[in-house]
């Protein structure tokens, strides 16, 4: 027996691909709605088939030989190497940093001029590669909105209405590059108290919590990999706590500023391995070493306002409430990168170190924009 394997075929949803398979073989595995005619055999793939297909065939010759062969389908949409799509949640969005958010004008809070992705492609223009940005992440996202929340930002004229889920996006479009921050809010990171019991972290609810994540996030890498070209790029948690911290109750200052250190190292280690799953094509930046030393600063305005329980509350929607855990409690002297309003979110110096972070990932890679 003899086993040979040729060049995967490429089609578009709705594109007709034939695989010649010959008048002495037969099909041993082919997709639902494969048809043969003489030795040909013929396929339309739609929409729900993107990705990677497989056709394995058996050839009984003259001699009663018989050899195998697979033949990989892959269905796709046009590649298109310039463009750049951002997906993710608030990180990825430049929560915060556009001041007509915090008055509702726009629910997933996204600041076009600020967020990491403008950085990015600025990064790629002084490398001599342009590309057409386009942030479709959205504050608040949990891993299924990937899937199932339907958003805009994306090119115009791709999807009636200009609205697809940010998974959709990516597949509609297949980019030359994805970056993609998302997981924080499936663990609950906005509201720190679910991890502590007793005045300690519960690792138990953390690797549980994380577990979850990771699980949801290699559904998700593994369908850019899948139904894209894209070289994608995941970023790992920066830890927003000072460095003495406001903390929970039983666990304060030194405490818990050792236990939010402790959680941003279980979370990178989980994005680590997912994007190990598919070391050519999916890079990590690690974002969480560039934030050391550069945690949350004291907070802008009274406590009471940020925990939603005084005037101001009424303009901050739910994402940015309850959150003074990470403040600075007391005085600081470091550098802060995290947004004073909410003592989690990046500001604009945090922005530029996680987009410092993606461009020293494509960096090492040799990554270009087009290519």
């Amino acid at each position: 027996a003899a086993s040979s394997e040729v060049e995967p075929l490429r089609a578009a949803p709705g594109e007709s691909v034939t695989v010649p398979i010959g008048p002495r073989t037969e099909l041993l595995v082919a997709p639902e709605g494969v048809g043969v005619v003489d030795g040909v055999a013929t396929w339309t793939p739609t929409e729900a088939d993107l990705g990677v297909h497989r056709f394995e065939t058996v050839t009984l010759d003259e001699r009663g030989s018989w050899s195998t062969a697979e033949i990989e389908v892959v269905v796709r949409h046009e590649h298109r190497p310039g463009l750049y799509l951002a997906l993710g949640d608030s990180v990825a969005s430049g929560h915060g940093l556009d001041r007509w958010d915090y008055l509702g004008r726009d629910r997933c809070w996204r600041a076009e001029g600020a967020a990491y992705a403008r950085h990015v492609a600025d990064g790629l223009a002084d490398r001599g590669g342009d590309v057409e940005r386009h942030i479709v992440a959205c504050s608040g996202a949990f891993l299924s909105d990937l899937s199932d929340d339907p958003v805009g930002g994306g090119p115009s004229g791709v999807v009636p209405g200009d609205r697809a889920s940010q998974l959709e996006w990516a597949a509609l479009t297949n980019p030359g590059l994805v970056t993609l921050t998302i997981g924080a809010n499936d663990l609950g990171f906005i509201d720190p108290a679910v991890f502590f019991e007793d005045g300690g972290l519960d690792r138990a609810v953390l690797d549980g919590l994380v577990a979850e994540m990771e699980a949801g996030l290699i559904a998700a890498v593994d369908r850019l990999v899948a139904e894209t070209d894209a070289l994608v790029v995941v970023t790992n948690y920066h830890d927003p706590s000072a460095e003495n911290p406001q903390g929970v109750d039983g666990c304060r200052q030194a405490c818990f500023a050792a236990a939010t250190a402790e959680a941003i190292d279980v979370i990178a280690a989980a994005v680590d391995r997912v994007a190990g799953r598919h070391p050519d094509r999916v890079l990590v930046a690690d974002a969480a070493s560039a934030f050391v030393g550069h945690g949350a600063g004291n907070g802008r305005g009274p406590d009471v306002s940020r925990l939603g329980q005084g005037p101001l509350s009424r303009f901050l929607p739910a994402p940015v409430r309850g959150v003074s855990s990470y403040c600075a409690r007391g005085d600081h002297s470091n550098d802060t990168w995290i947004n004073a309003i909410d003592c989690v979110h990046p500001n604009g110096e945090g922005q530029e170190a996680y987009a410092d972070a993606v461009l020293a990932a494509l960096d090492t890679a040799g990554w270009r924009s087009g290519s």
